[in-house]
């Protein structure tokens, strides 16, 4: 049987993965809304969500939903930060670092 603090991990995964994906499908089909829709990155990109709801819909078996929801979303963040800044060559400015540290901190203390 597979853990619910795995399966969190795999939604965390599976929900940065799909935003990526949903910032790539965007850059490549951004003049013709029907050819958006049919992107491979938007399709990979859906499915990736539908993987993290069935993940999440598992690790909240075990993990209480305040807990859960927290750290899906600051997980999320820590890890679309990282792939923005080093794929996509976004800035991060020291006050969305400090915001994020903030996040994970407050995740800490719900934990």
């Amino acid at each position: 049987m597979v853990s619910s603090a795995f399966c969190l991990c795999l939604a965390i995964l599976a929900n940065a993965a799909a935003n990526i994906l949903m910032k790539k499908a965007s850059g490549v089909a951004s003049a013709n809304t029907v050819a958006l829709y049919f992107n491979r990155f938007f399709i990979s990109g859906l499915m990736l969500f539908g993987l993290n709801l069935l993940c999440y819909t598992r690790a909240l078996k075990s993990f209480p939903l305040a807990v859960a929801y927290s750290i899906l979303v600051g997980g999320s963040l820590a890890v679309v930060a990282l792939v923005a800044h080093f794929g996509f060559h976004e800035t991060i400015t020291l006050k969305q670092l400090i915001g994020m540290v903030l996040i994970m901190v407050g995740i800490w203390c719900v934990i």
